[in-house]
Formats: C-alpha cells, sequence, structure tokens
C-alpha cells in the first residue's frame, strides 16, 4: 500500500520495503462493500467526515476514529485512501487531544491529499447533515 512515510513538510521519514506479512482473502463483493461505505462515509452529506470531503476535486474513502482517554481529552484518528476508485495514496493522522475525528484530523488528511495531488485548498461543505440527520 505504501513506499515510504513523509512528514507534512514531504520530507521522507521512512521508506518500506519489506512484503506484507499477510494477505487477507476477501471477496470483491466484500471489499466493494467496504469501500463503497467507505466513501459514502467522506463524499454523501450525512457521512461522517462529508463537510471536510463533500466539496473534494478527487473521490475519498475514509474513516474517523476517536479515542478515549480517560481524564484526558480524546484523540483524533482519520484514515484516507484516495482516488477511492483508484487508490494512489493512503493517509493516516492521529491527534493526541484533538478530540473528534471528522473535526480535527480529517482536514489535516485532506490538506496532505491536496498536496499529494497538487490542488488547491477545497473549502468545507457549509452546514453539512451530521450522522443521524442533524445539521448544524
Amino acid at each position: 500500500l505504501a513506499d515510504q512515510v513523509e512528514s507534512v513538510t514531504g520530507e521522507v521519514l521512512e521508506e518500506i520495503r519489506p512484503a506484507p506479512r499477510r494477505q487477507i482473502q476477501m471477496s470483491e463483493e466484500t471489499r466493494n462493500t467496504i469501500m463503497d461505505g467507505l466513501t459514502r462515509a467522506a463524499m454523501e452529506d450525512g457521512g461522517t467526515s462529508y463537510g471536510v470531503f463533500g466539496n473534494f476535486p478527487v473521490p475519498v474513502a475514509g474513516k474517523t476514529g476517536t479515542a478515549e482517554r480517560g481524564v484526558q481529552p480524546d484523540q483524533a484518528w482519520y484514515v484516507a485512501i484516495a482516488p477511492a476508485d483508484n487508490p494512489q495514496i493512503v493517509v493516516a493522522v492521529t491527534l493526541e487531544r484533538g478530540g473528534f475525528g471528522a473535526d480535527t484530523a480529517a482536514p489535516v488528511a485532506a490538506r496532505m491529499i491536496e498536496r499529494h495531488f497538487e490542488l488547491p485548498i477545497t473549502p468545507p461543505v457549509p452546514n453539512p447533515t451530521k450522522p443521524g440527520g442533524v445539521t448544524e
């Protein structure tokens, strides 16, 4: 999936050379179902990260995450694959004390994907529908 790990400035931090240790066997139907759900979460109104990726010029598949840390503020996560229909880049972002992944980590992933594809900054979707049908 990856050739190297880069910093936000594009500096190569690590080159990845070893082959995968294992492969998961799944049907094309199962893979398509998973990718469809991840794409809808990022690109479809009501998806958890639609506010960030709803206007994005490249189709993105993404997953938010929030790790509860007891008395500490939550840790935000976001993983994105782009383009969703023909992946060229995978981005994983975690922000300690970042809160909800869609609010803090997903915008960082968007900036990284924009840089990779040499795109301008994409404006967020104003007042997106939150999961469960709630509008801001």
